[in-house]
């Protein structure tokens, strides 16, 4: 059996590329889609899919690097989300990022 998932999002690389990003729960922090090539930081994730706002509402949740961080959509922006971030953590840059439409009641 093979498994077909598709194209995987990713969250772009971080300016030091040994480094990895803290994230604080309760924190706002911006994703945007189609500026890949873009360094993320600690407020602006940066992911490989430049139309994800097309897919997205508020409530949904965003799982980065396997629910290290995980985030609750708040507001569609025109290049992304903004998100309030209920589970911080430390990711590195280029991990996967996964998202699930609005069921978030244990976090």
């Amino acid at each position: 059996m093979v498994e077909t998932r598709g194209r995987e999002v990713r969250m772009s690389h971080l300016a030091d590329s040994n480094a990895t990003l803290r994230i604080r729960s309760g924190s706002s922090v911006s994703m945007h889609g189609g500026e890949f090539h873009v360094p993320s930081d600690n407020s602006n994730l940066r992911i490989n899919n430049d139309s994800i706002q097309r897919y997205l509402k508020p409530n949904d949740v965003i799982y980065f690097d396997d629910g290290k961080v995980v985030g609750i959509v708040v507001e569609i922006t025109p290049s992304g989300a903004k998100m309030e971030i209920k589970i911080g953590g430390s990711i590195k840059g280029n991990c996967a990022v996964r998202f699930t439409g609005g069921k978030h009641n244990n976090l």
